[in-house]
């Protein structure tokens, strides 16, 4: 690549993945078994089809738990490897199609198959989990085996949710709604 990529750089089309300069043709292909059928692409860097599925919310956590310092810097290019080695298929050989194909692991999974990135959740991801478990009554586990995309959108839906636009645009409960609600629906 010719210029260095930042996330106001990427976009997601239904045919494309934009890095920078980079244009990556991109089709939905059918998953593996268990994966989210919306969330599997096949794009094509220098010639070579490389599958990837977007991130749950547990590789997410985890991912970010270990590549994340104490200073509260990401290493970026261990994130990028360790994206490869679990969202694509094949693993890119070279470095430079390594370092294309895991920036747009990264960007699919941020996007989740949509065309803009989740509401940042402006919280870590456990403090995430613990917030969107108590509020919906969903067991953790469901939650970490979600899309990261999702439980993003979802986090930004509870009351108060993100802490951002999207948060503060959420259904507010009315004055007569008992604000201890345990679950409650998500709709396209």
């Amino acid at each position: 690549m010719t210029t260095p990529v930042t996330f106001t750089d990427v976009a997601v089309r239904p045919d494309e993945l934009r890095l920078g300069d980079e244009t990556l043709p991109l089709r939905a292909v059918p998953g593996a078994p268990g994966d989210a059928d919306d969330a599997t692409v096949e794009i094509t860097c220098h010639g070579t089809a490389y599958r990837l599925r977007a991130w749950t919310f547990g590789e997410r956590r985890r991912l970010l738990g270990t590549h994340l310092g104490v200073d509260g810097d990401l290493d970026v290019a261990a994130l990028r490897g360790a994206a490869l080695d679990r969202l694509c298929t094949p693993v890119p050989e070279t470095a430079a199609d390594r370092e294309i194909v895991g920036l747009a692991a990264l960007a699919w999974s941020a996007t989740g198959g949509g065309s803009t990135p989740a509401p940042v959740p402006g919280v870590g991801p456990d403090a995430q989990l613990v917030r969107l478990a108590g509020a919906t009554g969903w067991p953790p586990r469901d939650i970490d085996c979600a899309l990261a995309a999702d439980v993003d959108r979802w986090f930004a839906a509870l009351p108060g949710g993100a802490g951002t636009p999207a948060a503060s645009s959420a259904v507010e409960p009315a004055a007569n709604d008992d604000t201890a609600f345990r679950t409650f629906r998500l709709e396209d």
